[in-house]
């Protein structure tokens, strides 16, 4: 998945290795072109939150820092199994969604990020009747969850 930034950033390694092709004097473009699209894919890529979903088990994973490109291989991963949870309340606080995992009254897993509406539909279409929307954050749960049980919160 490339956002629109991403796309719009591709123009400039792209031309600068056109720029070689065209006329191969300019053979520092080549290698600035390379360059650039290596950055350009580990920054832009490899910085996202990466969800899976596999009989019934929901994964999250992603970089332990978001823009270091030394620590690429070192991945923090979330793994969510389909009978510890009940409910699922949703919220929308801005241009982010949070999600809230409740199994019975005791809280299971709580999950935020930026562009998570894709999955807000997929979740809705795999587990119809569980999704509810919740008129509050939970911000206080949160803060006892990240305290009690930092690989629960995510």
């Amino acid at each position: 998945m490339i956002c629109l930034n991403t796309a719009t950033f591709l123009i400039l390694p792209i031309g600068l290795i056109v720029a070689f092709i065209d006329d191969p004097k300019y053979i520092h473009a080549l290698w600035v072109g390379i360059v650039l699209l290596y950055l350009l894919y580990e920054l832009g890529v490899n910085a996202y939150i990466r969800i899976r979903y596999l009989n019934g088990t929901l994964t999250f994973e992603r970089p332990l820092r978001k823009y270091s490109l030394l620590f690429r291989k070192r991945r923090r991963e979330l793994v969510i199994q389909p009978d510890e949870w009940t409910e699922l309340y949703w919220f929308r606080p801005k241009s982010s969604f949070a999600y809230y995992f409740r199994n019975d009254h005791t809280a299971a897993y709580f999950v935020a990020g930026d562009g998570f509406m894709s999955l807000h539909r997929k979740l809705e279409k795999l587990f119809p009747g569980r999704l509810k929307t919740s008129p509050d954050f939970p911000k206080e749960t949160k803060k006892r969850m990240k305290k009690a049980e930092p690989g629960r919160v995510f």
